[in-house]
């Protein structure tokens, strides 16, 4: 059954810029994996420091899969101190 994650980051203003480089990377290596079906990120339009990942995978494994990636774990880890309040995730 098809997975979907919203994954919102509320980002500090010196690091905007910043984190959307970071999470370009992201992008490109989670749109290798063979179960993602879609990851784009958006940033709000009234609120330019919150992003919203919108993520679909083919199933409950592709996402699990995903969530245990390095380059997942590298960037969460990389953010963490660009956030002005921890990250929300929603799975659908």
């Amino acid at each position: 059954m098809k997975k979907k994650i919203i994954a919102r980051f509320f980002i500090k203003d010196d690091f905007v810029e910043t984190f959307k480089v970071e999470a370009a990377k992201l992008i490109a290596e989670t749109r290798k994996e063979e179960g993602c079906l879609f990851y784009k990120l958006f940033q709000d339009t009234e609120s330019s420091n919150e992003f919203a990942f919108i993520e679909d995978y083919r199933d409950e494994a592709a996402m699990s899969l995903h969530s245990k990636s390095h380059y997942l774990k590298t960037f969460i880890s990389g953010v963490k101190d660009m956030q002005s309040h921890d990250f929300m995730i929603e799975v659908i």
